[in-house]
């Protein structure tokens, strides 16, 4: 549960590799869950005949409306809510609770008003961010086909794109070469197996 989360310290002074092995590797989601994860994520959206996309916003979308392109596919906008509700619903084990992989999609909050959990990770301290791009200023959405759905939702919602640093520490190093080598220390967890997903 999520009560072994440990509180990340207010000032940190060691090496990143005590920082990861401290508090950073205690963030990070099972690969058991993660592998299953992945698998009804390649199912739902390789197999489905229309499933729901959840993309990131962009400029002339609004959060939480569903909407579909000139293509027909369905897609639906959100802000950095997803990443939330999904860290806590798969480290919680609350994922395998879901009656199918589309319906804990669409349960999936798209703003960030709607996440009411009862502890994150930001309550301890850390903060998550993505490794690959969400956004690439490709604002024609009417124009993304499904294979440009499928890449956007796969870096909005994949935990296989989240890292997790000291939030206080990650503002200092968020444009540093040593905060890219850690996030790739810590999302190398379970990041192998599903690489080329992104």
């Amino acid at each position: 549960m999520l009560s072994r989360i440990k509180n990340a310290p207010s000032v940190f002074n060691g090496t990143l590799t005590e920082l990861y092995d401290g508090w950073a590797k205690h963030v990070l989601l099972d690969l058991q869950i993660v592998e299953e994860f992945h698998r009804q994520f390649c199912a739902y959206y390789l197999e489905s005949a229309d499933p729901l996309f959840l993309v990131r916003m962009v400029s002339g979308l609004e959060r939480g409306q569903t909407m579909r392109t000139e293509y027909g596919a369905m897609f639906r906008p959100t802000d950095n809510a997803p990443a939330w509700w999904i860290h806590y619903r798969l480290f919680s084990d609350q994922f395998r609770q879901s009656n199918s992989f589309s319906s804990f999609i669409e349960s999936i909050p798209c703003h960030m008003f709607q996440v009411h959990l009862p502890v994150n990770i930001s309550q301890a301290g850390m903060a998550r961010a993505h490794i690959f791009d969400v956004k690439d200023g490709n604002i024609a959405f009417q124009k993304w086909d499904r294979n440009e759905l499928l890449r956007r939702t796969a870096r909005n919602i994949h935990p296989c794109n989240y890292f997790y640093i000291q939030r206080l520490i990650g503002k200092v190093m968020a444009v540093t070469r040593q905060s890219l080598l850690f996030s790739t220390r810590s999302s190398n967890h379970y990041i192998g197996p599903f690489g080329k997903t992104f």
